[in-house]
């Protein structure tokens, strides 16, 4: 399963786990040296585990950080793990003093004693309750105790999935219901089933109870995670992440007379993976045939590693030898524009194969805020559209032939707002249930929006 989402993060790896012959351990490692070696699991004899892959947002890349997090509280061993990121953790770590690895998840492990020790494990819904309270941001958390107990809870906002699959004698949650398909083969849509926010699940002694444990507040799912993060095969809160993206590639395609509408002349290029369903969609509503040239060489997410992005990114993205992109007007079609690294460097190889012209195309607005819930957007300064905004805030026509001229392509457009927004109520969505503060600088919680608000006065005093 681990591997099936290992798109999630990619800095490292845990598993905790409960055998009969040792109660609860916990292993760690990176995903070149071991996860990939069979050789490192195959005297394991888990009956109970949990996993976690790490995409950092907070603390370094440092081995002491991999999750799960083990600890012990009511006379019970506990390990966890959890998927999201604290806004309040500056205010979290002053209140509780030097911690033992500078991160959020060690806030959470402290929460989590404390509640543990004052409510007991026989009433989880209030160690949530009490987590719920302390927390400002998102937070999935997958437990397992010394017995083989697991627990996951859902934060009450819904920033991103988790999903359950009861099947038989198996019992299993996930990030993504991909995860659990890729690893008990068979499974039907049917059987798995989004946990829903506040929700609590707990497997116990074979027995699966769920309890809403925090009425659910204003959801909040991350609208990035159909957009980009997701794995294209997944279904969010029910919704197909791959007829999504196609639908905005399809919206993005309307009104753009600047494409020629030849099929000789012109190549539509997906950026793999994640938008080659916007590219789908984009070249049907176009009435034009897709072109696979580029390809991906590096698995890696090129913002999930801190130096080097530029020269990591080139190699990941690589234009096929035989690629007949001479003369022709190629139009790249991506899914965001976060820092442009890796679009820099797409387009540099591109431009190598003499195209006649290259159009960038974005499925997604322009990203022009930060993230404080889980994706790795933290300073303003990366931005590369946000240079170019106007007074208001906008990224008007000049901007754009400044961004495209930096870019180095003859256009650049983006997805409206407003027609990402129709996309997602086409299939259920509706924005007020949405995190779009990245894209709008409106942020679904107190702190989220206390930290943008301060970022863009510090931004305001740099000359």
């Amino acid at each position: 399963m681990m591997h099936a989402l290992r798109h999630r993060g990619g800095a490292g790896w845990g598993i905790a786990t409960h055998t009969r012959k040792q109660a609860l351990e916990v292993v760690a490692g990176t995903f070149e040296a071991d996860l990939g070696n069979p050789g490192t699991f195959e005297h394991w004899e888990a009956t109970d585990a949990i996993g976690h892959n790490r995409y950092i947002t907070s603390g370094g890349n440092h081995p002491d950080m991999s999750q799960p997090f083990r600890f012990t509280a009511g006379g019970m061993k506990y390990a966890f793990a959890f998927n999201g990121n604290i806004a309040n953790f500056d205010d979290l770590q002053a209140q509780h003093g030097p911690l033992r690895v500078e991160v959020d998840t060690e806030v959470i492990r402290l929460l989590l004693i404390e509640a543990i020790e004052e409510h007991t494990r026989e009433n989880m819904a209030a160690v949530f309750q009490s987590l719920e309270a302390a927390l400002d941001g998102a937070f999935n958390i997958v437990m397992m105790d010394e017995e083989g107990n697991v627990y996951a809870y859902r934060d009450s906002r819904g920033f991103h999935p988790i999903v359950y699959m009861r099947r038989n004698d198996h019992f299993a949650v996930a990030s993504e219901d991909h995860g659990i398909k890729e690893t008990f083969p068979g499974t039907a849509d049917e059987e798995i089933h989004p946990l829903l926010p506040g929700q609590l699940i707990r497997e116990q002694g074979g027995q699966v109870t769920i309890e809403q444990v925090v009425e659910s507040r204003q959801h909040a799912h991350c609208f990035f995670e159909w957009v980009y993060f997701a794995q294209y095969l997944s279904k969010l809160d029910g919704v197909s992440v791959e007829r999504i993206r196609e639908r905005l590639g399809e919206l993005l395609a309307e009104n753009d007379p600047e494409i020629p509408g030849d099929p000789e002349s012109v190549r539509i290029e997906p950026v793999p993976h994640s938008a080659v369903c916007a590219g789908r969609g984009y070249a049907r509503q176009k009435d034009l045939p897709v072109s696979e040239d580029i390809e991906r060489r590096i698995e890696a997410r090129s913002f999930t590693k801190s130096s080097e992005r530029f020269e990591i990114a080139k190699r990941k993205l690589h234009v096929r030898d035989d690629a007949d992109l001479a003369g022709k007007t190629v139009v790249l079609v991506e899914d965001s524009l976060v820092r442009g690294t890796t679009m820099r460097a797409l387009i540099e190889n591109v431009r190598a194969k003499n195209p006649a012209a290259i159009h960038l195309r974005l499925s997604c607005p322009p990203v022009v805020a930060l993230c404080f819930y889980g994706i790795d957007i933290s300073n303003l300064s990366e931005l590369i559209v946000r240079k170019y905004l106007d007074t208001q805030g906008n990224l008007t026509v000049e901007g754009h032939r400044l961004l495209a001229g930096e870019l180095g392509v003859e256009s650049i457009r983006f997805l409206q707002p407003e027609k990402m927004l129709q996309a997602f109520k086409e299939f259920g969505m509706q924005r007020e249930n949405l995190c779009t503060a990245c894209i709008t600088g409106k942020y679904p919680t107190p702190k989220g929006q206390e930290l943008y608000d301060s970022a863009v006065q510090e931004e305001k005093k740099k000359p």
